[in-house]
């Protein structure tokens, strides 16, 4: 492990890296949390204001997405900006979801660069989104059932496929939304019925995550073939 910020190593975190690994961003703290990038062996602050975050870094560390909050209010408003051997660009922001208030964030980006997802607040509630290329915003719906409620928080390479967690009849639960529409992938027998999905495949066949089971706080994996196991019980 190597500190990317020597000067104060407890006082930054990283939110993603390119796949070489040269370009990491995150958020720092100092006075006061900001967006920072990592070139190259070079700590870059982001042009960004107060209570900002970097949360994924694009294939080739060109772009980073995450949250800039807007004349230095405290609500995050979805951002990203672009990344280059002579510094960052300002922020760019990437707006909100029709009605509600005017919060969200950009969570992820796909390895492609074109796709970006996360979560924006709409008239109906939280909902994940997804734009595509210099498209605006989409809300991805919710699970049926429950609050109205969903985030993403993975993208495929391509940026076909999203994964998350939504708020189903059964209770939180994790999903994956293609252009078919948004699926619930169930939970691990045992324990209350609570899932939600961190990550996913280059190619959007494999999702994995976590679920409550009979061992408390299990991890997942989840194919079309298989669907949900225990990552335990496959170890």
């Amino acid at each position: 492990m190597q500190f990317l910020e020597p000067a104060l190593p407890l006082a930054s975190r990283a939110g993603g890296t390119s796949s070489a690994g040269s370009v990491v961003g995150g958020r720092r703290f100092s006075d006061y949390p900001q967006a920072f990038c990592w070139s190259n062996g070079t700590l870059k602050p982001m042009v960004a204001n107060r209570s900002s975050a970097v949360f994924d870094v694009s294939k080739y560390g060109k772009t980073g997405v995450g949250s800039n909050p807007v004349d230095k209010t405290i609500a995050p408003v979805a951002t990203k900006w672009t990344i280059s051997a002579a510094g960052t660009s300002a922020a760019v922001s990437l707006g909100d979801l029709a009605g509600g208030v005017a919060e969200s964030e950009a969570k992820r980006i796909s390895g492609d660069g074109t796709t970006i997802v996360g979560w924006g607040t709409s008239g109906s509630g939280v909902s994940a989104f997804r734009i595509v290329g210099t498209g605006t915003m989409a809300a991805l719906g919710d699970l049926p059932g429950g609050k109205y409620f969903s985030e993403a928080t993975g993208v495929s390479t391509d940026g076909s496929v999203v994964v998350g967690r939504s708020h189903s009849t059964k209770g939180p639960e994790a999903f994956r939304w293609t252009s078919a529409g948004m699926v619930g992938l169930g939970d691990l027998p045992g324990g209350p019925f609570c899932s939600e999905a961190t990550g996913v495949s280059g190619d959007g066949t494999i999702v994995i995550g976590t679920s409550a089971s009979a061992v408390e706080t299990d991890l997942f994996l989840w194919t079309t073939a298989t669907g949900m196991r225990s990552l335990v019980a496959l170890c």
